[in-house]
């Protein structure tokens, strides 16, 4: 584990130094601006003490590290470690992570459980319910139109061009093309006609029978 902590630190704090006030060639790269060093870029309000602090805690890091796991015998595997022994309630928060991860299960991921859990009973009782109703309304128009359509509209149109077939047939049956079939019409007709034109005569009595 040594090892790749060492690599993070060492490209930490190189890439750290490309990217001085000095020589800021990401901002330039961003700006599409020619790149060059320009030791003005210290001349910031606040920068150089800003910069000189960091640098005065990573080296008191590395010293007080250095003292107490390098100067000193190095632990055996089973042994307490040298911050656990010389300062033990600091250690246990250390190692304890700060209890972020218990402060996070107790806030955040609590708060999305119980988020969770509301949004499941909204689409249990309230969403699928509207769902389902309004499911079933449409279902039941859909079977309403069915029943209109396949029993008045089709009924209809079916009835109505079983009459047009009949009308056709007894039209075309009278424009057979032959004369005594057109006599037998007309002689229907003339029937109808005199019968009509006596009892009329009747009704108005010009005519007794």
């Amino acid at each position: 584990m040594t090892i790749p902590l060492a690599i993070l630190a060492f490209f930490a704090m190189a890439l750290g130094l490309l990217g001085t006030p000095v020589w800021p060639w990401f901002t330039a790269f961003l700006n599409g601006q020619p790149l060059h060093v320009d030791f003005a870029g210290f001349s910031e309000p606040g920068l150089l003490p800003m910069m000189s602090a960091t640098t005065l805690i990573v080296f008191l890091g590395l010293g007080i590290g250095w003292r107490l796991y390098v100067t000193r015998r190095f632990p055996r595997n089973g042994d307490r470690d040298v911050l656990d022994r010389a300062m033990p309630t600091v250690f246990g928060w250390l190692a304890s992570r700060l209890y972020f991860d218990e402060l996070y299960q107790a806030t955040v991921l609590r708060w999305y459980a119980q988020l969770a859990a509301i949004s499941g009973w909204l689409d249990r009782c309230l969403w699928g319910g509207i769902v389902a109703a309004v499911t079933t309304g449409f279902r039941g128009l859909g079977r309403f139109n069915k029943a209109i359509d396949g029993q008045w509209i089709d009924g209809g149109f079916d009835k109505g061009c079983e009459e047009l077939t009949t009308t056709g047939g007894v039209l075309a049956w009278m424009q057979a093309g032959r004369a005594p079939g057109y006599l037998r019409v007309l002689a229907v007709g003339v029937l109808a006609l005199v019968v009509l034109v006596l009892l009329a005569a009747t009704v108005t009595g010009q005519v007794k029978l």
